[in-house]
């Protein structure tokens, strides 16, 4: 039981210790020894517990990816079980434009959110926001495959996946760029709303909803 307990204090250590160097270096400018120093351990353990410094980094930041993929997920299975011809546009200015809930448990986790944002340079989170347009991508192709397969787009309606891309992309540089700033939580959210309704309108263009 002692040495579980150990093991996972030391677990702890490294991973506050590695959050601190990070958000203070960042990761590129971090060493290993940095972080080892700093919770006052030997390389040895280190390598106990991580395989690399992209390992405890990824540690450190994927609960909170996951939680965001998870809550927006959630979203669009709520759309994809619900959607209809009659409540198609509410449908996705609500439940796929949305994100009040994301920046909820952004701001819940905001210096792992900052790391994410200002601190990965040299690892594979440093290509975040096309990492977050693919996912978001892939979620509204999953929802006009729904569509098509409910007969609520129009027959004339060609899925243009570039043109998608580039789409999400749009909402999600500025989503992206929104996060970068100090504001508020109610700041964010009333600013993401505002880029909901401008771009709802060319969705519904696009998808000859209109």
């Amino acid at each position: 039981m002692g040495t579980k307990r150990n093991y996972e204090m030391t677990n702890e250590l490294l991973l506050a210790s590695a959050k601190e160097s990070f958000l203070t270096q960042g990761f590129k400018d971090t060493k290993l020894r940095d972080i080892c120093r700093r919770a006052h351990l030997t390389t040895g353990a280190f390598y106990k517990h991580f395989k690399s410094k992209d390992d405890l980094l990824s540690q450190l930041v994927e609960p909170l990816l996951q939680d965001l993929k998870t809550i927006y997920s959630k979203q669009i299975n709520d759309a994809l079980s619900s959607m209809t011809p009659e409540n198609i546009n509410q449908i996705w200015l609500e439940k796929v434009l949305n994100m009040d809930d994301v920046i909820h448990a952004v701001y819940q986790n905001r210096e792992i959110t900052d790391l994410l944002l200002f601190k990965t340079n040299g690892s594979k989170y440093n290509n975040l926001a096309e990492m977050i347009t693919q996912f978001f991508a892939d979620k509204v192709a999953q929802i006009i495959a729904e569509m098509e397969q409910k007969e609520i787009l129009p027959n004339d309606f060609v899925p243009d996946q570039r043109q998608i891309h580039f789409f999400v992309y749009s909402n999600t540089a500025t989503f992206y760029d929104i996060l970068k700033h100090s504001f508020t939580e109610a700041e964010t959210i009333k600013l993401d709303q505002n880029l909901c309704q401008f771009s709802y309108y060319g969705w519904i263009n696009v998808l000859k909803l209109n």
